[in-house]
């Protein structure tokens, strides 16, 4: 997708990094404030941050 919008040099680069990153634990609180399935909001951060051991050196190692 970012060759296809010609996105090149360190903002390529970033941009992968940051795609590859945990979900953001702020989601829970906002799952939980709401009352907007917080329990499936914490298995994707519980997932997500398991992932990103994975797939983050992959990406950086892509780069």
């Amino acid at each position: 997708m970012l060759a296809i919008l010609s996105i090149k040099g360190t903002l390529f680069s970033v941009i992968l990094i940051l795609s590859a990153m945990p979900a953001a634990v702020n989601a829970v609180i906002l799952a939980e404030e709401y009352d907007a399935a917080p329990k499936l909001v914490s298995r994707c951060i519980l997932w997500t941050t398991l992932a990103s051991f994975i797939v983050l050196p992959a990406m950086i190692g892509f780069l």
